[in-house]
């Protein structure tokens, strides 16, 4: 059986590639988001806080549109359950984390 010409194999690969790419896009909105609430932390200038909030807004919205498109492709091409499902959790580790960091910056403002 040639596996490397089927569709099923050109499928598998265009989902590892997009499931890396949610996971960098997480790992790295993390990273941004924390560097944000330690400058705001260490310096308290209102203007970091605005770029966090308007980071929030925009990493959010992306990260919502990309979490809506993978749940729409785990229905419509039937995709690998359990590696989709471990990648939106991964995705979604992101929120509560960003709501910590929001008490964060009350706290500190």
């Amino acid at each position: 059986m040639r596996l490397h010409g089927s569709p099923l194999f050109k499928l598998m690969k265009h989902l590892e590639k997009f499931n890396k790419l949610i996971i960098i896009m997480t790992i790295v909105s993390f990273i941004i988001g924390t560097l944000f609430i330690v400058s705001f932390a260490i310096t308290k200038d209102m203007e970091i806080a605005f770029l966090g909030f308007y980071y929030l807004v925009i990493i959010c919205s992306i990260n919502m549109i990309t979490f809506i498109c993978r749940i729409i492709e785990l229905f419509i091409k039937k995709n690998p359950i359990k590696q989709t499902l471990s990648v939106l959790g991964i995705q979604l580790l992101n929120i509560p984390v960003a709501a910590f960091y929001f008490y964060l910056f009350t706290l500190i403002s």
